[in-house]
């Protein structure tokens, strides 16, 4: 089973600041990114009937952006890190994966697009371990 849900909006990457020593806060936009995206997944989830299934899962994300002069889809590879935006999105998406800790494998593009921004996220159950070995291109035998 899996599911492909698109949130509109500016992606944000995870972030924290720190404020004083020991203490530190979410940045007010990616609060309300987050809250975004957990809204736009936890109806997605209740429309599609998406149930989780116990397992492993992968999740893929496409990150839109948009800049004045880009007239044609293109790389984006300007700040913020894919990993930081991959953390906001898995952080904010309760509805869909409780636990993040089951996402085991998955791939993020960073896009421009000439109008639309946001974030499409692809979350499917995994095959064998073996099986996503080899769309790494890679092999039990060739790890051991």
């Amino acid at each position: 089973m899996s599911i492909l849900i698109y949130v509109e909006g500016r992606p944000r990457p995870f972030s924290l600041v720190a404020n004083m020593p020991g203490r530190s806060f979410k940045p007010a936009k990616l609060r309300a990114w987050q809250a975004c995206v957990s809204q736009v997944v936890g109806q997605a989830v209740k429309a599609q009937g998406f149930e989780l299934a116990d397992g492993p899962y992968r999740m893929d994300l496409v990150f839109l952006f948009t800049a004045k002069k880009v007239k044609r889809l293109q790389w984006f590879t300007n700040r913020p890190d894919g990993d930081n935006l991959r953390k906001a999105i898995q952080d904010a998406c309760n509805d869909l994966l409780p636990d993040d800790s089951r996402v085991v494998a998955g791939e993020t593009l960073k896009l421009y697009h000439p109008t639309t921004q946001g974030v499409f996220i692809h979350v499917a159950q995994v095959g064998t371990v073996e099986a996503e070995l080899e769309y790494l291109g890679l092999s039990l035998k060739e790890v051991t």
